[in-house]
């Protein structure tokens, strides 16, 4: 470690995604999936069928990125090259470095945020992010909230709120709102996000801003800028 360098950064240090991380992955287009949104009458309000899991429309949403095991950043920068093939990776955030919340007997987190516009179902985009997490080495038996090389959640689908138990799937993430690690990378892409908006939820007019100052107090530290996932610049793709 260089001296004066924040440890933060130094345990999270950003180097260049090995070969071998995108030439595991299948090539997307053979890789997309089939299953549709179990909540019919909610897809086709918005142009979703029942026999696909694509649509005309391309929707909005927010996934968090977290990792502390290896060089997450690196992970993080072939996650973002993979999922440019189920959709438009619109603007990433900063990377933090955040304690551990739950199990404490491990090392800090990275954690990011991307904004993406798909024309995926929820469910769809989900199992697509189960795949990625598992072909960039997540432990499928690992312990829940210990550590792992890769976590990719749902945090918001369009406003949408989604319940699907067989797929175990709750939209927005069921703990967003109390995790600053999540919220403020979101925050810092759409500070007026409202999660909950097309919900039926008391929350429909709480926006991720608004949650901020209620999580103030976890440990959360800004450890570099949007850069990590070039061609991705602040303001959107370069």
């Amino acid at each position: 470690m260089c001296s004066g360098e924040d440890p933060a950064i130094h345990r999270h240090r950003i180097g260049t995604p090995p070969g071998p991380l995108l030439a595991e992955l299948p090539a997307a287009e053979s890789r997309r999936p089939t299953l549709a949104w179990t909540d019919a009458g909610a897809a086709d309000e918005i142009g979703w069928h029942s026999a696909i899991g694509y649509s005309s429309l391309s929707v909005r949403t927010f996934i968090g990125l977290g990792g502390n095991l290896g060089e997450p950043a690196v992970v993080f920068r072939t996650a973002v090259a993979e999922l440019r093939g189920v959709g438009q990776v619109v603007k990433v955030s900063s990377l933090y470095d955040s304690a551990p919340r739950d199990a404490f007997d491990q090392p800090h987190f990275l954690n990011a945020a991307l904004e993406l516009e798909t024309d995926l179902s929820p469910v769809d985009l989900l199992l697509e992010l189960k795949r990625l997490e598992l072909a960039l080495g997540r432990d499928p038996h690992g312990r829940r909230w210990g550590p792992r090389v890769l976590d990719l959640d749902i945090l918001s689908f369009d406003g949408l709120c989604v319940t699907d138990p067989e797929h175990d799937l709750i939209v927005p993430h069921p703990r967003f709102h109390e995790r600053r690690f999540a919220l403020e990378p979101v925050a810092e892409l759409d500070p007026l996000l409202l999660p909950w908006r097309n919900c039926s939820d008391l929350r429909v007019d709480v926006s991720v801003a608004d949650l901020l100052p209620t999580v103030a107090n976890q440990e959360v530290m800004r450890v570099g800028g949007p850069d990590w996932a070039d061609p991705v610049s602040p303001s959107g793709l370069s």
